[in-house]
């Protein structure tokens, strides 16, 4: 039930998004985060980049499901207040146009001329994908009939 299509301020168009499944977790939720926590917690310990600063830093999980359905898609942002942010992806159309997951390229309006590279990822079940929060994202649209599921999730820092 908590799934809404046009949520407003959010990016999903052609399909429905939840509300932040790591508010409340039920048992099933609880694990998937302590999962999604050690995976984001060795992603950061990586040699630091120039973007990121020195220290460990404390962070929380919030996380959401999308559902795509045939056409839908994510218009291109970025979670500039993350650290990290990441998407699982529980079920995937098997057919070509399974909605790719497009890194580095921002919307349109903010290219002078052309189009930047990017890079594109064919989502498979159980593909989990992170990246920096900044870097600007988005999907192609989903072409297949069967609903593209993924939970996505930022790693948004605390104090601690």
């Amino acid at each position: 039930p908590g799934l809404l299509a046009g949520r407003e301020g959010k990016t999903t168009r052609g399909g429905r998004q939840s509300g932040d499944l790591a508010r409340r977790p039920g048992p099933a939720v609880a694990a998937l985060l302590a999962a999604l926590d050690r995976a984001v917690a060795a992603y950061l310990a990586q040699p630091l980049p120039p973007w990121r600063p020195a220290g460990p830093p404390a962070w929380r999980l919030a996380l959401w499901a999308t559902l795509l359905d045939a056409g839908g898609h994510q218009e291109a942002h970025n979670h500039p207040s993350g650290l990290a942010s990441g998407v699982y992806y529980l079920a995937t159309p098997d057919a070509a146009g399974a909605g790719e997951l497009l890194l580095g390229r921002p919307p349109e309006r903010l290219l002078a001329q052309g189009r930047l590279p990017g890079l594109a990822l064919r989502p498979n079940e159980g593909d989990l994908v992170l990246f920096p929060s900044w870097l600007w994202h988005r999907t192609s649209p989903t072409a297949a009939a069967t609903t593209r599921i993924s939970l996505a999730f930022d790693a948004v820092p605390t104090r601690g």
